[in-house]
């Protein structure tokens, strides 16, 4: 009993939390369970018709919306790094605790 709690907790780290691009690549990413609820490691639920469910598609993203967050990224990372050079803000690591 205590090692299926065990795997099911492993699984439930593993869990991706993150953006999923709408579209075939979805479909071909966990498709041993891909129409139930409990995905081990694609939080989207796909109906029996292949198209996402309303409940868990606010964690699809188009193409071309990953596009427009990769260039907002590289633009703060970008300015961040200015911003250090120009000691306009502390080198300073975060530490924890």
């Amino acid at each position: 009993m205590r090692r299926a709690e065990e795997e099911k907790a492993d699984i439930q780290q593993l869990k991706n939390s993150g953006y999923f691009v709408d579209g075939d690549i979805l479909q071909s990413l966990d498709m041993t369970r891909a129409y139930q609820s409990n995905s081990p490691h694609v939080p989207i639920v796909l109906k029996k018709d292949g198209t996402p469910d309303s409940r868990t598609s606010k964690s699809l993203k188009t193409i071309e919306q990953f596009g427009l967050m990769k260039e907002y990224t590289k633009q703060i990372i970008s300015n961040s790094g200015t911003q250090m050079m120009g000691w306009r803000i502390s080198i300073s690591p975060y530490q924890k605790g």
